[in-house]
Parts: C-alpha cells; sequence; structure tokens
C-alpha cells in the first residue's frame, strides 16, 4: 500500500507545482481545465529543470531533492499570492475516479508493494540501469572502462544518451522518484508509471473541457478512458515514455490547438511542455506538427486575422521550446530524422522485418481481432473464439465508424481532440495499408484517450437525452461495454503478477521473490560470473553488483547499448552514409551542441572477444582469463531457468530469485551461449531462436513450465565430468496441425554427433548415450540439434477472422517444439535416475517421476504407433501389465490394430485389439536395472473432430509387478457365467506333476497364454512338459533350471476345452511338504494377430492346421509345407506372399498334395494370391518352394526368401 500512496503522493505534488505555475501564468482557459492540465505541467517542470542540470553534471541523486524540496517552496509563495480557486465539488468526481483507477490498474502494487516487476520487459530494465546512471553520474560523465568491461552496468548507458542521443525524460522521472525514496530505480518503476499515467487521465481533461464546457462528457471519458484495457496495458507493459508522453502530447493539444487567448502567458506555458515533450518524447512531435498545420488550415479559411495571431502565436512557442531545452535540440532533432529513416520508432521496426524475412512481431495488429482490441472488447495476443469473436469484430467496426464521425464533428467544431483523432486515423489507416504492424500497437495505445473521448461523446448523446427511456437505455448499454471491458483488463492485470510466463510476461515469479542482491560476504571471491539468459533478469542483477566485475556468460547483453559507431560519424568532418542516408548527414550541422569531450576526448569501447567456428561463432565473456582467484558464480532459482532442471547441483545459497555458491564448486552445469547458430529470442535474429520464454505448459494448467525451441542449443559445460549424458525433455504436442512426431534426426554435437533416441509422437524425455564436449579456448561445448527447420505454429481462423490477414499466424515464434529441460548427467547419475515401476497418472507422472525416460506419448496418455519407457527395476519372474483404451474408429471396430510389447528390445507375441478396454500382461524373463518397454502399434488414426492428433490408444497403466494370486482367475466367467475348472494347481501358482484347465466355451476364438517358471532352486536340471488339448498333444517343451516358457493355447469357439499339463517330475518346495513341478507366473487371453496365429498353424474361426519352417513374422527360407486338416467348414484356403526386393523375379514352386502347379514368377513388390482348394474327407497338403534365399535388411542376419502375407479361409 505504501508503494500506491507515493504514487498518489506524487501526483498531488505535480499537481501542486504545475497549478502554481498555471496560476502564475494565469492564462485563463478555465478554472476546472487548469488543475485537469496542472499535473503534466508539473511534470514539464521538473524534466526541464532536471535536465539541465543533469546536463551541467549534477547526478539527480544530489539535484533531485533539493529541486523538489525549493519547487514546493516557491508553489507556496505563490499560491499565497495568486491564491487559486479550487472547485472541490466539480472536481471531486474526476479524482475519485483517477483514485479508483489507480486500484483498478495498480492493486498489484497492494501485494507486491516496491517489488512489483509487473511484466519485466527489456525497455523496463534499460530505464532502470539508465536512472541508476542518471542518479548518480551527470549527463555526460565519462565512463571507465574497467565499468564497462563489468564492474558498472548502468555506465553502459551513456552510449545511449551521452553519444547516440536517445530521448532522456522517462529515465529522469525514474531518476528523480528514486532520489526523493532512496530506492532502487526497479522499485521505483511502477509507481512512476502509474503516476505517470494518472497524468495522462487528467491531461484527457484537459483537452475534453474544451472552452469550459462538456464536462459532463468529461466526466463519462475520464471513466471509460480509466476503464480502458488497453490504456492500462500501456501502463503494465512498461511504456513508459508513450504514458507520460501521450500526457504531454494532451496537454500540449489543448495549448497549442484551441485559438482563444493566445496571449504571451498561454504562450509560455506552451512553451514550457512543448519543450519537455521535445526531451521526453519527440516521437509524437510530427502530431504536434501536424495538428497545428490542420488548426491553421481550419483559421486560414474560417478567420483570416486570427490565423495570423495563431502563426505569431505558435512561432513564440517554437522559440521558447528551443531555448528550454538547449543543447537537447541535437538529441530532439536526432530522435526525428531517424525516426524518418528507419533507425528508430516505427521505422526501425520495419527495418527488423526486412532482417528476419517477413518475421511480424506483432501479428494481432495485421488480422480483425485487433479492431475489437482496440475498444478493449477483446485481449490483445489471445485467440478469440467464434461466434463471439466475430460478434465483437462487427460491434468494433460500429465504433470505428463513430470515431471517423466524432473525428469530423470535433474538427469542425475546432476541438484539440479532432486534430489529434483526425491525425491518428489517417496514420491508423495508412499502418494498416502497409501492414506495419509494431506501428499499429503503438498507434492503438496512443490513440486510447482520443477513442475514450469519442466514445464518451457517443453514449453522452444518449445519457443526458431529455428522454428518461433514451437514457435508461444508455446506461444500460455503457454498463455493457464496461462489463466486457473487465475481462481483458483482468487478462493484463493478472498477467503483470508474474506468476505465469510467456506472451505479456518476460519474468515469472521476479515480484514475488524479489530481484534485489546482495553480495556474499562470508565467501572470499574476486569477480561474478552468472549463467543468467534472461536479458530482464540479468540487467536487474547488474543493479546490485556495481563496483564487482560481473560477467554474463550466456551473452553480451550491453552490445546493442553500448554501440561506439557513432563516435566515428560525430567525429567526421564531412560523412558521407550514402544516398540512402543523406538526411542523418546533416545532424553533422548540429555537433556544435555537443560537449568537447565527446568531439575530442578518450571514449572508452566495449568490446568482447568472438570465438569462430566454421558455422558458428560467438562471444566470450567470461572473466577466467583474468587472474581472479575464485568467482561468485549467480543463477537464478532452478525452478525459474530453462536448463540443469534434472542436475541442478548442491550447495546453492538462496536469495529472493537468485541462488549462488564459488564457480569452483560448480560441475556438468549447461550455460546457454547466444550465437549465430543458436541466437537469444531478444534479438533481431528472433526469427531462428534457440529459445522463448518460459510459459505454463496447457495440459498441466500451470504446474509444469516449458518453452519455445527452435532448432539449435549452443551450451558451454562449465567444469565437465567426463562420460556425460544430455537428458532432454521435449514435447511436441502443443504445436497441433499434424506436427505432434518426434524429431527422428536430433543429434547432440560434441567430438562426434551422437543421435537422440527419440520416436513416436507427443513428448518425450530421452537420454543420449555417452558424450564428449567439443572444445574451444579451453571450454567445453555441445550443441543440441533437433534437425529440424522450425515453423510456426498454425491456427485456424474462422468467422469474420477470416476478413483479412490470413497469412499470419497469430504466434509469431518459429519452434521445433517445446523444451521442459535440457541438463547434463554422469554416468552414476544416470544409472542412478528414481525410475518408477508404475505409471498412468497421466500428466501428473510425467513430473512426478523425473527419472522417467520415455518417448512417444502424449501428456493426457495417448500414445501413436511408437512409444517406449524406461521403468525401474525388475526381477526375473516379474509381470509386465499394460492395460489401456483403444479408441473407437471405424476402422479399429472393425479390423483392429496390431500391438507389440517389447521388454529390454525383446519382442512378445503381437496382438490383435479393437476399439474398448485392454489388459495385456507379459512375462519378464531376465532381470533388469532398468526394464526398457517398448510399443508399436500397426496404426494411428486422427480421434474425434477437435483433435487433430494421430493415436493407436489410451495407456490406462504401464506397470511391472508381482503375480497376485489365481483366485481371481478361477472366478472368469464366458458370457453364460461358466468359469474356468483347475485342477492340480496351487492358489499361489505352484502346479503338480499333473494339471487340467477346463474352459468353458466362448463366443469367439481366444489363446490362452501360460508362462511358467522353472526356478533356480530346484534340485533338478530340466523338467519336461507335455501339453495335450482335448486328448491331442500339441506341445513338449524341454525348460531348464532358472529359465521361463510360454505356452500358448487355441481356445476353439463355440466348445469346452480341455488342456492338460503333464511334467516328468516334481520337486520339494523349500522348506514345505509340497512337490511340484512348476511355478505358474502370469496367465491370460492374448488376442495374437493374424500373422502370429497362421505362424502357429491357427485360425480365428478355429480351424487349426500345420505347417512348418515359417518363422513367427511370416518369412520363409525356401521351402514351406503346410497340412490343411479335411473341413466341412471351409472350401478353400487363401495363401498370400511376397518376394524379397530383390532386381530379379523369384520363381516359386507350388505343389498340392504331391501334384506340381503352374511355377508362379513373383514380381518386385506385389502380392502373390494363391488359391488352394480343401477336402472334406481327407487332408490337403501344400508346398512352395524358392530356388534361393537372401539376405534380409540389417540388423537382421536371416537368410530368407519369401513372406507370407495372411492365410485365409472361404
Amino acid at each position: 500500500m505504501i508503494a500506491l500512496l507515493l504514487v498518489l503522493g506524487t501526483f498531488l505534488y505535480l499537481t501542486f507545482i504545475g497549478q502554481a505555475v498555471v496560476s502564475l501564468l494565469r492564462p485563463r482557459l478555465g478554472v476546472l481545465w487548469s488543475w485537469f492540465i496542472a499535473p503534466t505541467v508539473g511534470l514539464a517542470l521538473i524534466i526541464v529543470i532536471i535536465t539541465r542540470l543533469n546536463v551541467w553534471g549534477m547526478p539527480v541523486r544530489v539535484a533531485g531533492p533539493w529541486l523538489t524540496l525549493g519547487l514546493f517552496v516557491a508553489a507556496v509563495g505563490i499560491f499565497i499570492w495568486r491564491r487559486p480557486k479550487l472547485p472541490w465539488r466539480q472536481l471531486a468526481p474526476f479524482f475519485g475516479i483517477v483514485c479508483v483507477y489507480l486500484l483498478y490498474v495498480g492493486w498489484p502494487a497492494v501485494r507486491f508493494g516496491f517489488n512489483w516487476i509487473s511484466y519485466g520487459n527489456d525497455d523496463m530494465a534499460n530505464y532502470c540501469l539508465a536512472a541508476e546512471r542518471f542518479l548518480n553520474h551527470g549527463y555526460y560523465d565519462l565512463p571507465l572502462q574497467t565499468d564497462l568491461e563489468g564492474r558498472n552496468y548502468t555506465q553502459h548507458y551513456w552510449f545511449m544518451h551521452g553519444l547516440q542521443q536517445i530521448r532522456p525524460g522517462s529515465e529522469l522521472a525514474i531518476a528523480w522518484v528514486a532520489s526523493l525514496t532512496g530506492l532502487k530505480a526497479h522499485q521505483t518503476f511502477m509507481p512512476t508509471i502509474l503516476m505517470l499515467s494518472m497524468l495522462q487521465i487528467f491531461a484527457l481533461g484537459a483537452v475534453s473541457i474544451f472552452k469550459g464546457r462538456y464536462r459532463k462528457v468529461t466526466l463519462v471519458a475520464f471513466f471509460l478512458f480509466a476503464t480502458s484495457p488497453l490504456f492500462g496495458l500501456g501502463t503494465l507493459y512498461q511504456l513508459i515514455a508513450q504514458v507520460g508522453g501521450i500526457a504531454l502530447l494532451l496537454a500540449t493539444a489543448s495549448v497549442l490547438f484551441a485559438t482563444r487567448h493566445m496571449t504571451w502567458r498561454k504562450l509560455a506555458l506552451g512553451g514550457l511542455i512543448t519543450g519537455c515533450l521535445a526531451i521526453y518524447y519527440p516521437e509524437v512531435a510530427p502530431f504536434v506538427a501536424l495538428g497545428i498545420i490542420l488548426c491553421a488550415l481550419r483559421l486560414r479559411y474560417t478567420d483570416r486575422p486570427l490565423f495570423k495571431r495563431y502563426a505569431l502565436f505558435i512561432g513564440g512557442v517554437a522559440l521558447l521550446t528551443f531555448t528550454l531545452i538547449a543543447t537537447n535540440t541535437y538529441q530532439f532533432i536526432n530522435t526525428l530524422v531517424m525516426q524518418s529513416v528507419g533507425s528508430a520508432g516505427l521505422g526501425a521496426m520495419a527495418e527488423i522485418n526486412d532482417q528476419s524475412g517477413g518475421l511480424v512481431l506483432f501479428p494481432w495488429t495485421l488480422v480483425p481481432s485487433f479492431v475489437p482490441m482496440i475498444f478493449g472488447l477483446h485481449a490483445f495476443g489471445v485467440v478469440g473464439v467464434d461466434p463471439l469473436i466475430s460478434i465483437l469484430i462487427a460491434l468494433a467496426f460500429g465504433f470505428l465508424v463513430l470515431m471517423v464521425v466524432r473525428a469530423w464533428k470535433n474538427v469542425r467544431e475546432g476541438a484539440p481532440a479532432g486534430y489529434v483523432g483526425t491525425l491518428m486515423l489517417f496514420l491508423g489507416f495508412y499502418l494498416f495499408a502497409k501492414g506495419q504492424d509494431f506501428g499499429l500497437f503503438k498507434l492503438a495505445m496512443f490513440a486510447q484517450p482520443v477513442v475514450a473521448l469519442f466514445l464518451a461523446q457517443g453514449f453522452s448523446h444518449f445519457l443526458f437525452s431529455p428522454k428518461s427511456t433514451t437514457r435508461r437505455w444508455a446506461a444500460l448499454a455503457l454498463v455493457l461495454f464496461f462489463a466486457r471491458t473487465i475481462w481483458p483488463h483482468a487478462y493484463y492485470t493478472y498477467a503483470s503478477l508474474g506468476t505465469y510466463g510467456g506472451g505479456l510476461t518476460e519474468v515469472v515469479g521476479a515480484s514475488r521473490l524479489g530481484v534485489s542482491f546482495t553480495p556474499p560476504k562470508d565467501l572470499k571471491f574476486d569477480a561474478i560470473e552468472s549463467d543468467i539468459n534472461n536479458v530482464v533478469t540479468a540487467k536487474m542483477l547488474a543493479q546490485y553488483t556495481q563496483g564487482i566485475d560481473t560477467r554474463f556468460l550466456s551473452r553480451s547483453y550491453m552490445d546493442n547499448i553500448a554501440n561506439i559507431a557513432v563516435l566515428k560519424f560525430l567525429r567526421t568532418p564531412d560523412p558521407d552514409l550514402g544516398p540512402q542516408a543523406r538526411i542523418i548527414e546533416k545532424l553533422s550541422l548540429l555537433r556544435g551542441l555537443l560537449p568537447e569531450e565527446i568531439m575530442t576526448g578518450d571514449v572508452p569501447d566495449y568490446k568482447v572477444m568472438t570465438i569462430q567456428k566454421l558455422d558458428n561463432n560467438w562471444t566470450e565473456t567470461s572473466s577466467r582469463h583474468l587472474a581472479y582467484k575464485d568467482r561468485l558464480f549467480v543463477s537464478v532459482l532452478r525452478e525459474l531457468d530453462h536448463f540443469n532442471k534434472a542436475n541442478p547441483g548442491t550447495g546453492w545459497v538462496t536469495q529472493n530469485m537468485f541462488q549462488y555458491k564459488l564457480e569452483s564448486q560448480v560441475k556438468d552445469h549447461l550455460v546457454f551461449i547466444h550465437s549465430e547458430l543458436s541466437p537469444h529470442y531478444y534479438s533481431s535474429a528472433r526469427f531462428k531462436a534457440a529459445f522463448f520464454q518460459r510459459e505454463p505448459e496447457p495440459i498441466t494448467k500451470g504446474d509444469v513450465y516449458f518453452h519455445g525451441s527452435g532448432r539449435y542449443n549452443l551450451f558451454n559445460i562449465v567444469h565437465p565430468s567426463p562420460n556425460l549424458r544430455l537428458i532432454v525433455d521435449f514435447s511436441r504436442t502443443s504445436l497441433g496441425k499434424g506436427r505432434s512426431k518426434l524429431p527422428e534426426k536430433a543429434l547432440v554435437v560434441g567430438e562426434k554427433d551422437y543421435p537422440l533416441p527419440f520416436v513416436g509422437h507427443g513428448s518425450a524425455r530421452v537420454v543420449s548415450p555417452p558424450i564428449k564436449p567439443e572444445y574451444f579456448e579451453q571450454n567445453a561445448y555441445i550443441t543440441l540439434d533437433f534437425g529440424e527447420v522450425p515453423r510456426p505454429i498454425e491456427k485456424d481462423k474462422t468467422g469474420l477472422m477470416r476478413l483479412w490477414g490470413l497469412k499470419f499466424n497469430l504466434d509469431d515464434r518459429r519452434l521445433v517444439g517445446f523444451m521442459r529441460d535440457a541438463s547434463v548427467i554422469t554416468e552414476e547419475q544416470y544409472l542412478a535416475l528414481p525410475r518408477p515401476t508404475k505409471i498412468g497418472d497421466f500428466p501428473n507422472d510425467l513430473s512426478r517421476y523425473p527419472g522417467l525416460e520415455y518417448s512417444g506419448l502424449f501428456e493426457d496418455g495417448w500414445v501413436a504407433e511408437d512409444a517406449f519407457f524406461k521403468l525401474g527395476p525388475s526381477r526375473a519372474g516379474q509381470i509386465l501389465t499394460f492395460k489401456g483404451v483403444i479408441p473407437d474408429t471405424e476402422k479399429f471396430r472393425t479390423k483392429g490394430i496390431d500391438v507389440t510389447v517389447s521388454i529390454n528390445e525383446k519382442p512378445t507375441e503381437i496382438v490383435n485389439l479393437k476399439s474398448g478396454e485392454f489388459t495385456l500382461t507379459r512375462l519378464i524373463k531376465e532381470a533388469s536395472q532398468i526394464t526398457s518397454i517398448s510399443l508399436k502399434f500397426s496404426d494411428a488414426q486422427i480421434y474425434g473432430l477437435d483433435d487433430p492428433r494421430p493415436v493407436s490408444a489410451s495407456v490406462s497403466e504401464i506397470s511391472i509387478g508381482d503375480l497376485p494370486d489365481l483366485t481371481s482367475f478361477r472366478k472368469l466367467t464366458n458370457q453364460s457365467g461358466d468359469k474356468f475348472d483347475l485342477t492340480g494347481v496351487d492358489d499361489d501358482g505352484w502346479i503338480a506333476r499333473q494339471a487340467t484347465f477346463n474352459a468353458p466355451a466362448f463366443d469367439a476364438f481366444k489363446v490362452l497364454k501360460v508362462d511358467l517358471e522353472m526356478p533356480g532352486w530346484a534340485p533338478v536340471e530340466s523338467n519336461t512338459l507335455e501339453v495335450s488339448v482335448n486328448g491331442k498333444a500339441t506341445d513338449r517343451q524341454v525348460v531348464a533350471r532358472t529359465s521361463y516358457s510360454s505356452l500358448l493355447i487355441p481356445l476353439v469357439a463355440g466348445q469346452r476345452t480341455a488342456v492338460q499339463l503333464d511334467a516328468a517330475q516334481v520337486f520339494p518346495l523349500p522348506n514345505e511338504k509340497r512337490e511340484r513341478a512348476f511355478l505358474i507366473k502370469n496367465i491370460s487371453f492374448e488376442n495374437l494377430s493374424p500373422g502370429d496365429l497362421f505362424a502357429r498353424g491357427w485360425h480365428r474361426s478355429g480351424y487349426l492346421f500345420n505347417l512348418d519352417r515359417a518363422d513367427v513374422d511370416g518369412w520363409v527360407d525356401r521351402k514351406i509345407a503346410f497340412s490343411f486338416p479335411a473341413t466341412k467348414q471351409f472350401k478353400t484356403a487363401v495363401v498370400e506372399i511376397i518376394r524379397f526386393p530383390a532386381k530379379a523375379d523369384l520363381p516359386l514352386t507350388v505343389g498340392i498334395n504331391g501334384a506340381a502347379q503352374p511355377t508362379l514368377n513373383l514380381e518386385l513388390e506385389k502380392t502373390e494370391r494363391i488359391t488352394i482348394p480343401l477336402s472334406a474327407d481327407q487332408a490337403t497338403a501344400l508346398t512352395l518352394d524358392a530356388p534361393r534365399n537372401f539376405a534380409l535388411a540389417a540388423p537382421d542376419t536371416r537368410l530368407r526368401s519369401f513372406r507370407i502375407v495372411t492365410i485365409d479361409f472361404q
């Protein structure tokens, strides 16, 4: 609350001294008008004087308090002398609205006080560092070389203001407030901009209350402006120059665009305000100049005598303006010239667009939803949903027509707002035609006071109608309009809390945790190094490390600030910049306004060392080449960082949002390096940025953060261990539009290329093989290359959103996916990762178990064709359980989907599953510390109209466990309620010498799978097991000790099946009297795939046949023989085969019942269909014989001739 009291206090102070100036000059433009313009006049007085004092070499920390006191004393004297009127009753509702606005926009300050950072954009950080410089130094005080190298980053801003002559007004305003409070610049930033926004609201009153009339309209305008979401966004987005500059523009318009009482008193007031505007925000000076021209043209044709007086009046104002800004005239003209040639302001953004090949930073301004954003009906940067967004667009078009009508009427009346509004409308249509996104974004905020006033005039026409019915409907319309603006405003203000990142918010958690830092006194260090890769956080830290050599390893954050190139231009007698920049050359005529030390003195330069690689280069910013004994390593809290989450290290000391320890204690720590190949997103190479801001992952509702990633990420590894692995936590789920497939060519580039094992779709947490980094200048580096060209996220536009701008993606980032983390870990850490043995609670299990390696899983549990999971340790004899759901699609309902589960790279049976829930169990036959589970599905389908993802199944559970007792299996029934009858089988799974399974009749063909163990402690070397089905021997196995065996038993549909197991011998169980032969580890039903069925001589109809010399996957080595028993159920057998893909055709000899058939010529990639007639009385024999075989593709070592695709019966 103290922060808001500071806002109110500075506002009242400026109002007090501003009213003193107005009372002293007495321009006679109205009592209420004088109070509306007073705060802005107070600001103008402060800025003009404090600029002169600072230019003369006086730091603001010294000048600010004394100037404040002196002006207060002078104002008291003027109040006593002039006794200005204070219209309490008239002023009270306006002041009340401003106070409500302060809470409406500034309520986060109640929660965070002076720690409120709001969005924390880079401009704010620059303003703060520059303000710190003005606090402690004169305007032209030359920095020391050691300061530029890291001891005082605030001194870099000498280049911005002293050399490049960039406007200093905002920084001086922040420094002035800081000088009164003793706070850091970042602590006074938000109170200062809130105070300036209050000035802008009052300045609107000065424009609105034209000729002393329209007080009711002005009250409505105050309300609409104070609740305008886009106006609030300008404040929360920390556009401090704009917020204060528009207040000065409105005040200037109310003085210079009004042709009443053009006396020297008014002239003096106008000169003071425009002088401040020239220092504070020259960008809006063209509005002033063009507005004066419009006003003059109107007088030229309506009141010629007044036109001459107006021309003299404006000439006098201009003369006083340049007298007041004095040597800052160079800065004022420099800014205007740079704007005109595209080196600042709107033109600069056009230049960046050219550099980046068409990158649009503010695409929201080039689509129809921008129109309702202007009026606060829709939030900036939010995708609208039809039909609401189309309704809002149509409504906003109506308001836009109202703007045009009101601008014309105000110009006809000679109202200042008419000139400003007309200029902004023309400029807006021009920028729209040019596709100038940044210009439209800025203009929309510039125009908010005029928009509010014109809307107020429209509403007031009905609100103050003589008809009560009209007034009631108008009041209702106003309430509904305000109600609609609440949501966009709430969206903007909530984002300013910094509780989540991405979009508007640059720094997460800064307001809550605090950005202050006190270097520790209990550690011995000579310098500070930091891996901070967020530009704002780095600059916040730099405010607190002045006097200590501080280096940011990720990048030089001052390379765009400390630009000495201007010095060469200034010192060249007759500069030649080429035909495109002749107007810039004319600035050399004003060099006499600059101090002598710039023109002739020794100016330090900011230099960094460049490391050059064949395909990349970057800057080396470390202080390691200096003879420091040890350095303090400062990082942000690990949960706030992009990287190193899987290996945060130990021994960190926490301080607010930072953590630190000695650099000698940091090990295996990744530092992102800004380079040509992998640039920071805060650069002109944003179109190929390595990463973007952290943002909440949508599916986790803010519990997990990730960041958009480009193709390349270059890392320096601090003190690397040997045999490191890189762990990458990555997702493509949120890319949408068929982009969910994980990268297939991802690499870690070090001493050589190391592939990353991505498979499937969705998300992954994969670990590289052991890697060795490459070294430059004794530093270790690796590059993470995802192997794909980044592309924007595409989102469909519907309804009125299709009117224009279809080519613009509403998200300007170019991404390959989203990364949650990248960390390096040692081999020991890899083996010790905490891996679960059960997963199924998605997405929570993905963050709950950071040691889970996986790939191919969507965060909500869906998988597509391929996926793998690396679970915790398993013992031989345990059971893998896979539960899930096959989606209900037409294809999966009718044909099903084949699924293969592999355990530790060894595939198990292929099963066919149809739509619905399923449970698969598999016996684990080998112990492993890391149990690798792979899933392979034969197909994936789009499931649902609103979900474009291809999916094969939803995972409900994947777990490793011991087999429960057989009680539940005994209770299993068929459709009629008949149960399995087990004899010779104990509840704990042990079977006697003889065991029987009497299965009930089922409606469909099933396969019963029984997994058996021959324990290692058994006193016999092996045991023989014979299997018979319905009295017919079907299988005989010799099972060695310490091994497992799986029995697959067909259960023909519609009949009971008797299965008998006979063991050759039994042995006593330890510490028991029982003697048993085998232990059942698992019993399950398997929906084997058609391939697995025919390889065993089974058909889903229950028809069983014999075949030999065929592999499980259907491959045959030269010859195969079939025997089809007599059957009345089928007339023919159909065998489909395809040959090995050799160049030459393959002849195939076919024999049926010993009789040779015509030789088939197997062609390339052509399936051959062989039809065999079956007999109802006797068996039918089929032989297929090929003359040669071929080596299958690696890593398969088999020699095979042809492959059986399917066997069916008709």
